[in-house]
């Protein structure tokens, strides 16, 4: 392979261990004689035609690292009205060539994908060498091919964190029902509730559980709900119900809320109404709560490797890939970055139907078999006068 330079940037909605993703590919790249320069990009592909370039391996090392502590895109992403051409593309190539730059790693998510493939269809119209590679990243664990998405294991440790810290409020001040709606998050973090039962056996009867949840794809009945809740109160203190902030009705339509602001409050008037108890609401927005401290071990080492992966595929003269985790059958906590081909990265993961209880409120220990090994091990926080330190430029 000729001297050229890598160009990484990060693309679409921010992940969790985004930043993570970015420090293994800055790591590796810097030990390929190959690679002269590893230049970062800000605001994406868009950032490109601004030519807003970093030189990344300028980084001190002690900046670097925090890059693993702090969540979302230290590079931020594109605008979200960006809305690339053809001849965008083309652009793009000839400022790529401007710098030497023929190896592209890429962090970021379906729409990245779309992107990448386009301007390496443009490349080779133009004539130009150009290798990239995908590391791909979901809080919400949508994309398909891959075991999990980077990003959500944090995503839920961060959720379960909250609802257990909620947990405790509602015993504290004897109140028999929390009701906590999760924004802007799809139906696997929702799901994730499951591991506030985390301690219990895998034949637990349901009614056992602590939670509730309703998820988006199952039809609502409140006849059911109510039931099932008046069974849990029977046996525990408090109850957690979690949802989603959009919900559907037998018909498959909207959840009509009454003109109320959201689901979690409709929900809270339908408990007090009918139940005659206390109830306490709270919401959580996965984007705006403080992930960075939250983040799971085992997801930023997952997200280091893909990052170091995707390098050593483009040094090898791989392109059009993506690097996705394929799990271990022997080791529950071990997933392996892979290789698959972009095109092959289409549609979406949905959430499977057969780990969902037949009361559609509660989940099979496989959701816990699944989602437990994601969030293991801590990460720790760089602190100074008190206060955490999260990576800034």
């Amino acid at each position: 392979m000729e001297s050229c330079n890598l160009l990484v940037l990060q693309s679409g909605v921010s992940g969790a261990v985004g930043n993570s993703a970015l420090y293994g590919v800055l790591s590796e790249a810097l030990n390929h004689e190959a690679i002269e320069e590893v230049y970062g990009v800000c605001n994406g592909f868009e950032g490109i035609l601004s030519q807003n370039f970093i030189d990344l391996a300028a980084l001190s090392q002690k900046k670097a690292q925090l890059l693993l502590s702090t969540a979302g895109n230290a590079l931020g992403h594109e605008a979200y009205d960006f809305q690339p051409t053809d001849e965008t593309f083309r652009e793009i190539i000839g400022i790529l060539s401007q710098h030497n730059i023929k190896l592209l790693a890429v962090i970021g998510d379906a729409k990245s994908i779309e992107y990448t493939q386009r301007l390496l269809r443009a490349a080779k119209a133009e004539g130009y060498e150009l290798r990239g590679a995908v590391i791909p990243q979901s809080n919400d664990n949508e994309l398909p091919m891959t075991d999990h998405g980077l990003g959500y294991g944090s995503s839920v440790k961060c959720l379960n964190a909250l609802l257990t810290s909620f947990e405790r409020i509602l015993r504290n001040e004897a109140i028999p029902v929390g009701v906590c709606e999760v924004e802007n998050a799809g139906s696997w973090i929702v799901a994730g509730a499951a591991l506030l039962s985390a301690t219990t056996e895998k034949s637990v009867d349901a009614n056992d559980l602590p939670y509730i949840v309703c998820l988006p794809e199952q039809p609502f009945n409140a006849e059911r709900f109510l039931t099932i809740l008046r069974n849990k109160l029977q046996r525990r203190e408090s109850i957690l119900v979690v949802t989603h902030s959009q919900l559907i009705n037998e018909e498959g339509n909207p959840l009509d809320i009454s003109g109320l602001n959201s689901v979690g409050a409709w929900l809270e008037q339908l408990i007090q109404s009918e139940l005659s108890i206390p109830t306490c609401l709270a919401s959580y927005n996965l984007r705006l709560q403080p992930i960075s401290h939250f983040l799971s071990k085992q997801d930023q080492t997952e997200a280091v490797a893909c990052g170091c992966a995707a390098v050593q595929a483009l040094v090898k003269g791989e392109s059009e890939k993506a690097v996705v985790l394929v799990r271990n059958d022997n080791k529950a906590a071990s997933c392996d970055p892979t290789l698959v081909l972009l095109k092959e990265i289409t549609g979406i993961k949905f959430f499977p139907s057969d780990w969902i209880s037949a009361d559609t409120m509660t989940l099979q220990y496989s959701m816990l078999k699944y989602t437990l090994p994601l969030i293991q091990g801590e990460v720790a926080n760089t602190f100074e006068k008190g206060l955490p330190q999260l990576f800034r430029w």
